[in-house]
């Protein structure tokens, strides 16, 4: 019980760190995509001086020079599209990833709660029946009724007439929760069967 308990947990937070993870990823695509575009915007604006700045046509610059520093600008800014492209389209694929993967967190977390509740209620039933049932898991309703075949309701109500099998309640009070042994609910199998219809 105590080792599917962890097992169980550590592939929820596995999980959990997965998506986090990507959204980490999201944001640092995001990130080196504003720096690719003020890196592009750079670029451009230094091809508009060479071309339209007349300090750039001056005795400085040689026409020849002046066209191949124009050139130059106009390789890194085609590289700088292409990474920028590039980018962009790992941020959109990363974003559809994430937004997939957002309310499998929100669900993991309530699973961790689950599991962990149970296994809290497990070893909390477990120290009440001492050590001989140490390690027979306790059910909940729904897997209760299902062995037995019942609905959780005809199951509820055979508790209140006193008609049911024996169960385990983990606290006080009317909204306490019910648990059911498996070899308690076994034994009560055997004890309902029948050897005639008159019965």
């Amino acid at each position: 019980m105590k080792k599917d308990y962890w097992v169980r947990y550590r592939e929820g937070i596995a999980r959990i760190v997965a998506i986090d993870v990507a959204r980490s990823s999201v944001v640092a695509v995001g990130e080196l995509v504003k720096e690719a575009v003020q890196e592009l915007e750079v670029v451009r604006a230094g091809i508009r001086k060479l071309r339209d700045d007349p300090a750039c046509r001056g005795a400085k610059w040689e026409r020849a020079r002046l066209s191949s520093e124009i050139a130059l600008h106009e390789r890194t800014e085609r590289r700088l599209v292409i990474k920028l492209a590039a980018l962009i389209d790992h941020e959109l694929r990363a974003q559809s990833e994430l937004s997939k993967l957002a309310p499998a967190r929100a669900a993991t977390m309530l699973l961790l709660d689950a599991i962990t509740a149970d296994h809290e209620a497990a070893i909390s039933g477990d120290l009440s029946q001492g050590e001989e049932d140490q390690d027979e898991p306790l059910l909940k309703e729904e897997r209760a009724a299902a062995f037995l075949g019942l609905s959780v309701k005809t199951l509820q109500n055979k508790r209140v007439l006193g008609d049911g099998p024996p169960y385990v309640k983990l606290g006080p009070g009317l909204r306490a929760p019910v648990r059911y042994r498996l070899s308690v609910l076994r034994a009560y199998a055997e004890s309902c069967m029948g050897r005639s219809s008159a019965e």
